[in-house]
């Protein structure tokens, strides 16, 4: 791990960063593609708590928050990750290349979701109805399966404890939590879904249940009927049974619609098409590891525990777990410091 202090990125540097991307498109390169995804993320630092409130001021509208336990790792859903495998492919000279390849993400989903409707209710008390799709891939989600959901939170300090609950690995650059404007997103999605639907035309940001519902509608369209002429966009959605644990982490979901298309891919488009965005929508804030310990102190006396965030004994015994390190933490520091009268 490098002593050098990391240098924040800046608005202006995002910008002149933005500019200088047409200057690399190509007939096979357009401007959504995925190499210049980490282009359009606004990237910035945190040794403190105080970086990080500073870092939330500067956040003006309504944003979906997540943590990421390693800062290298970008939005990818799980079943991006399940269906991801390197694939030698022939070039025109006969030899043989290697490219990542996503081996039928959507395909595997839609196997899933239909064995784990057939067999949920042998293993739960009551299940949603068949054609509340919404609901069974955040179900699928919440035990372990891969969807297409990517968790989020309307805080960014739950989404800290996310990215810090469990140390990084040694070679890791830092935590990291990720921000989505969300005022940006639905403005975009709505726009999109639109051409099919007039209620997105007007959709009240406050009327999610409703939002909820025709959202729903479109994922049963395009996983059930794989019917054509869904737009390839990332929308959020809260599903339509919220339960004691989302309501404790104000969870919300961010998934792509459409079964064409990868999120980041989708992202990207939205911010490149029709045209550029004009200001960051998606940052990154990253953590230093060596800050950890002192923010899940800060966390803890916000109340933002592993006991709070997943009401039940799974999450109080998580919570002891963290606890236990920062207790040995403060006897660490007063075996060092014995003067000191902090923490």
């Amino acid at each position: 791990m490098t002593n050098e202090q990391p240098v924040n990125d800046t608005v202006e540097a995002w910008r002149a960063r933005i500019d200088r991307l047409p200057e690399t498109v190509t007939s096979i390169r357009p401007l959504y593609h995925l190499d210049n995804f980490d282009a359009f993320v606004l990237t910035e630092h945190a040794t403190e708590i105080a970086d990080v409130r500073a870092w939330v001021s500067r956040l003006e509208g309504t944003w979906a928050f997540r943590g990421q336990r390693d800062a290298k790792w970008s939005l990818d859903p799980a079943i991006d990750r399940a269906s991801l495998r390197s694939v030698k492919l022939p070039t025109d000279d006969g030899r043989d290349s290697t490219d990542e390849v996503l081996l039928n993400p959507f395909g595997n989903e839609k196997n899933m979701l239909e064995e784990f409707r057939c067999r949920a209710h042998n293993f739960l008390k009551s299940t949603p109805a068949d054609d509340e799709i919404l609901d069974w891939l955040a179900l699928m989600q919440h035990y372990g399966a891969p969807t297409r959901m990517l968790d989020f939170t309307y805080s960014p300090y739950v989404a800290m404890y996310f990215a810090i609950e469990e140390a990084a690995s040694v070679e890791s650059l830092g935590h990291a939590v990720w921000a989505v404007s969300l005022d940006w997103l639905r403005s975009m999605s709505n726009q999109a879904l639109s051409d099919i639907d007039a209620f997105f035309e007007s959709a009240s940001t406050s009327d999610t249940r409703k939002h909820a519902k025709k959202i729903n509608a479109l994922l049963q369209a395009n996983i059930e009927e794989d019917r054509p002429g869904i737009p390839d966009v990332v929308t959020s959605a809260t599903n339509l049974r919220v339960n004691e644990r989302q309501a404790a982490q104000q969870g919300l979901f961010l998934f792509v619609l459409s079964s064409q298309i990868r999120l980041k891919v989708s992202l990207l488009k939205m911010m490149a098409e029709p045209s550029v965005v004009q200001a960051p929508v998606l940052r990154r804030l990253v953590l230093s590891p060596e800050a950890r310990l002192d923010l899940l102190f800060e966390l803890k006396r916000m109340n933002i525990t592993g006991a709070s965030l997943f009401p039940g004994l799974d999450g109080f015994s998580r919570g002891l777990r963290t606890n236990l390190e920062l207790d040995v933490e403060v006897w660490k520091r007063k075996i060092e410091n014995p003067f000191d009268n902090g923490r």
